[in-house]
Parts: C-alpha cells; sequence; structure tokens
C-alpha cells in the first residue's frame, strides 16, 4: 500500500500550508476550522443564504495559521499520514537574556521594583518566543513590556509595542523613561522610528504598515481591543517575518472567532493573573459592586436596544435621578469617575452636577491627562467620561467609587471598566463601584451578563437595589 504524505510547508512567523492531503480530508479541517460568527443568525448575508455564518481559519488550499499545528497534527496522524515538515523561515537566535529583580537597578530613573508574577510572567514570554501574557488591570503590564523590550534590545533585537491609543503612547513612554529605556515613538506627528524601541498607535501603522518590517520584536498592549483586519494587515502581512511577537492584556474575549484570530496571530495564553489573584496579594484595591436596577417611568417594551437606549438617555427625570444618586455617592465615598454611555449623556449630567468634569474624545490627550492626574491632589472631584476613552489604558490611582451607567453587555468592557477603579494608592486599599442599569428589558437582559462577568472574576457582587424614579 503506497504511503499517504502529508507535507507541511511552513512559510513564515504566521502561515503554513498543508499540502498531499486526500480531498476529504482537506474538506473535513476547511470545516473543522470554520468558527461560527456571534450573531449570524441576524446578518442580512446569512439570512440571504449568501453565507453560512462562518469564519474559516483553513482555506481550501490548506493555507492556515502555523500556530494550528498541534490541532492539526492529531487529525493527520489519525488518518494514516506520515508527516513531513519543511521550515522555510528565516533563521532566528534565540534570545538568552531573562529579567531578574535588579534587572534596572543603575538604569532607571527612580528605584524600580519588579513583582515576582512580573518576572514569572516576562520570563515564560521569553522561553516560548511568542503569546499572550493575561493579567488584570493594574497588574503594571507596562512594566512587564518595559522589562520585556529592555531584555531583547540588550541583545540588539529592535522592537516595537503598539498600543490602540496616544494617552497610551505617552503613559507607555513615560514608563519607559523611568526605567531608562531609550525609545521613539510613532503617533500623530510624531515620528521617531530610528530608535532601538518604538511605541506605536494601531492607527498610525496603518497609515504605514512597511513600518512593520523593521523590527524583530511585537508586542501589542490591550491586545483584546486589536481588530482582526488590524492584525491581519500588521502582524500576518507586513510583520509576517516577525518571530517574537507577545499580545499583554486584561480581558480575554468570549468570542471563540477572536480568540482564534488572536492565537494564529501571536500565540497561545502563556501566563495568567487575575485581579482576585492580585487582591489577596496585596496588590489591588479591595472592592465591592452594587447594581442599581432603575425602575423607568415607562411601561412600554422598547422592539430593540436602540429604541431602550435613545429613551433613557433623553429622560430628564432619570438624568435628575442619576445626577442625585452621583452626588450621594461622591459623599459617601470620595472622588468618583462615571463611565457614561454617550457624550449627549456626559454633556447633560455635568449641567446637572456642579463643579463635575466631562471628558471625551474631543479633549486633547494632554488636557484628560492633566484631569486625571488631579485625582492624586482631591479627594471630591467627580469626573464624567466617555467609556470609550476611559474604560482602557487610564492610570488613576486614588478612584474611590466607579459609576458605570447603562454599560452594556461587553465582558470585555464590564471588566476593563472595573479595572479603572483597581489601582492602589498611598491611602486607598477599596473602591465602591455601582453598576446603575436600567429595569427595562435590554438593560435587565445586559446587567444580567455583567454580574455573571463579575462573578466569574472572583468580584464581591451585593444584592440588587432596586430604585424608582
Amino acid at each position: 500500500m503506497k504511503k499517504k504524505i502529508a507535507h507541511i510547508w511552513v512559510r513564515d512567523e504566521v502561515y503554513m500550508t498543508v499540502t498531499g492531503v486526500e480531498p476529504e480530508d482537506q474538506l473535513f479541517l476547511y470545516n473543522k476550522f470554520g468558527i461560527p460568527v456571534d450573531g449570524h443568525f441576524f446578518m442580512p448575508a446569512y439570512k440571504l443564504g449568501r453565507w453560512d455564518g462562518k469564519i474559516r481559519f483553513y482555506e481550501k488550499t490548506g493555507k492556515v495559521f502555523m500556530r494550528f499545528l498541534p490541532d492539526i497534527l492529531p487529525f493527520l496522524e489519525k488518518w494514516g499520514y506520515e508527516v513531513e515538515l519543511h521550515d522555510e523561515r528565516r533563521p532566528v537566535p534565540l534570545v538568552e537574556g531573562r529579567l531578574h529583580e535588579k534587572w534596572f537597578d543603575g538604569k532607571s530613573q527612580v528605584p524600580i521594583s519588579i513583582r515576582p508574577y512580573q518576572l514569572e510572567a516576562v520570563n515564560a514570554a521569553l522561553d516560548a518566543g511568542s503569546g499572550f501574557v493575561i493579567a488584570a488591570t493594574g497588574a503594571g503590564k507596562t512594566i512587564m513590556v518595559a522589562g520585556m523590550c529592555d531584555v531583547f534590545g540588550s541583545e540588539g533585537y529592535r522592537s516595537i509595542t503598539i498600543v490602540p491609543s496616544s494617552d497610551l503612547v505617552e503613559q507607555t513612554s513615560q514608563t519607559f523613561k523611568l526605567c531608562g529605556i531609550q525609545h521613539g515613538l510613532y503617533s500623530g506627528a510624531k515620528k521617531d522610528l530610528y530608535q532601538p524601541h518604538v511605541i506605536a498607535t494601531w492607527q498610525a501603522l496603518q497609515n504605514n504598515p512597511t513600518v512593520m518590517e523593521d523590527f524583530q520584536v511585537a508586542i501589542v498592549d490591550e491586545a483584546h481591543g486589536a481588530k482582526a483586519a488590524t492584525i491581519g494587515d500588521l502582524l500576518t502581512n507586513h510583520g509576517k517575518n516577525i518571530a517574537y511577537r507577545y499580545g499583554f492584556t486584561g480581558t480575554w474575549p468570549k468570542p471563540l472567532t477572536d480568540q482564534y484570530t488572536l492565537r494564529g496571530s501571536i500565540g497561545d495564553i502563556l501566563y495568567r493573573i487575575d485581579a482576585a489573584s492580585l487582591i489577596e496579594m496585596g496588590y489591588l484595591s479591595n472592592l465591592e459592586i452594587q447594581p442599581i436596577e432603575i425602575k423607568e417611568s415607562v411601561d412600554e417594551e422598547f422592539p430593540d436596544y436602540a429604541s431602550e437606549k435613545a429613551y433613557t438617555s433623553r429622560s430628564s427625570d432619570r438624568l435628575e435621578f442619576l445626577a442625585d444618586l452621583i452626588i450621594a455617592k461622591a459623599a459617601e465615598h470620595g472622588n468618583t469617575l462615571v463611565l457614561v454611555n454617550s457624550i449627549k449623556q456626559g454633556q447633560q449630567l455635568q449641567k446637572l452636577i456642579k463643579d463635575s468634569i466631562f471628558l471625551c474624545g474631543a479633549d486633547e490627550t494632554e488636557v484628560r491627562a492633566e484631569w486625571y492626574s488631579t485625582f492624586a491632589e482631591r479627594d471630591d472631584l467627580i469626573v464624567l467620561a466617555t467609556a470609550g476613552i476611559a474604560s482602557t489604558g487610564i492610570s488613576i490611582d486614588r478612584i474611590f467609587h466607579l459609576c458605570l451607567i447603562d454599560a452594556g453587555k461587553s465582558f470585555v468592557r464590564a471588566i476593563q471598566s472595573i479595572g479603572r477603579g483597581l489601582r492602589k494608592g498611598h491611602d486607598k486599599d477599596f473602591v465602591h463601584v455601582s453598576d446603575v442599569h436600567s429595569g427595562l428589558k435590554f438593560g435587565k437582559k445586559h446587567a444580567r451578563e455583567r454580574i455573571k462577568f463579575y462573578r466569574e472574576a472572583s468580584y464581591t457582587v451585593l444584592k440588587t437595589v432596586k430604585a424608582k424614579l
């Protein structure tokens, strides 16, 4: 009997091609790695029968993410194939250095204390060569990124750290400066690409993706926010020969399509530490979450979330209730950050809450950073901000009360938002969280999903308080 030989051609650091297998086996793998898109039942292409609702991670030609090799090999072996591997990648020397607790001694502007779990995470990543570190907000991911970059830099590797916003470019840059790491910025008007390490936004790189070809190490911070199309262009196209690739995030996305994209483009999860563990170790504040359900002054059931949201956003009675609630909670707990779900809602609440501040994407990065810094100086500050600019990446260590208003059903947004309040300050080790939501159909449904996320994260969730307008 003729031997069946499957050839696996590793083309670069992203893709491989499987050849030599029978058509029916190729079709099996094509279907096996077809992952249903969340909500595809409601999409026009699916309804019209033009699409089966799946994203295919294995093409009919046999092209597939090379990091799926461990998933594919068992099938080939089960079907009786001998596997021949052809590695066409560029040879890359192994990085030999490892981070240690005194790594920044003599380099940094101030004493840098590296926590034990930070050392474990970075060195696990260096050992593996690519993959994800999942660390809760407040774990000090930026220090981990800085340490990793400096280890690579000590052996002559150039790194690019990719972040989702100009705010995070500046924050990451400040950490790099403190650590004594020479670096450039690639964001907005800043185009310094000639340093050993570069900190860039997704947006800037999308405008000039060939930049990726000049680096040997790519680190994606807040990787949960990286869009699949962006990853596809930057990491799997222009950055296809980058051998060392890492993702840092506080939240691993729930949708399987997102998980497959991240895993295929960057790698597997290498290290994980959650907020509950960091609270237990004393690195994060203790917290309690108080769900508050508002019984709206309308009995009708809205046909969809958009119409329900439109009502809750414009109700004057509701806005006055929210303002009174925020003022009362701030008086009880102190510095308060309120995450609103729209610019209009934030503007209206600011008018109702004396001496409050409202921040949104239209405000310059420096303005937002200046107001965030005032949390260190005040105990009675009320800052309203759109969730889009404040749920990810900002670093404020004296939030005593975090108020989420109609926060939706996104797992990532819910957990990242809670993380805003978990940072410890010199006089702060506790945060009260108010999760305020509507008692209407969609508001209640989304709240149930958020509460489920909170409990999965081992947060303390109090009994829901029901309030009438």
